[in-house]
This record gives C-alpha cells, structure tokens and sequence, in this order.
C-alpha cells in the first residue's frame, strides 16, 4: 500500500468459509485476522508454531449446529504497521463436489436451512 487506509478500511470483509475446515499459518507476520464472538470483533493472536483453524458452513450442517462456521475477516494492523503485508497459508478442505452433506445428528431434526441434505455442489452453486 501507498498510503494509510481510511478508517474502517479492511483487508477483508466479514464472512464464513463454505467448506468444511479451514486450516490457517500465520507466523511471523501482523496482526489483522479477527473472529466475531457474537457479540463484538475479536482479534486473533498470532502464536509461533501454531494453526488457526476456521470451522466451514458444511461442518456446520454436519453437526447440527452444534458447531458453528466461524464468521471472521481481516483488518488492517494498528501502530503504524499498514504498508506491511499480511502473510498466511491457508489449507481449504472441502468434501467431494458430489459428496452429501446432512447432519449426523440423528437424535433431533436438522437445524440448517432446506433441502435437509445437499451435495458439496449445491453449496458452491448457491446464489449470492
């Protein structure tokens, strides 16, 4: 970046991951990644030798809800540290295109949005 960003300015906007897991590296690098803890941004700490790992909206329907996609985006460092790139592998895991995705949870009805189970497809084709 050439100059400062404006505030409120981010690196990435707010949003979940559709696949099942999202593996992250982060380190060494600046601070910038943040987790929305249903009440308020939360900044994620960079640790050494360590991964952060997103849950994904299908492993969400796969349980039922009980574990949740992880809403989060990526802000720009504080303290002068803007005109200095953010560096992280991210690792992807998503099930087969055609691999069907419904709540393992036999106890209860599904707690996701219809069809009850959909394939990886239908949630990579889902309409903005």
């Amino acid at each position: 970046m050439e100059k400062a960003p404006e505030p409120g300015q981010l690196r990435g906007g707010a949003h979940t991951d559709f696949g099942s897991l999202t593996i992250l590296y982060g380190y060494p690098s600046v601070q910038g990644l943040q987790v929305w803890n249903d009440e308020e941004w939360e900044d994620v700490p960079l640790v050494p030798d360590s991964f952060v790992i997103n849950i994904g909206d299908l492993m969400q329907r796969w349980t039922n809800d009980v574990w949740s996609s992880t809403r989060h985006r990526v802000v720009n460092p504080s303290d002068g540290q803007w005109d200095q790139a953010r560096f992280s592998m991210a690792f992807f895991h998503q099930p087969n295109y055609d691999a069907l995705i419904e709540s393992l949870d036999d106890t209860e009805p599904a707690k996701g949005p219809s069809p009850r189970s959909v394939d990886t497809g239908f949630v990579v084709r889902r309409p903005a």
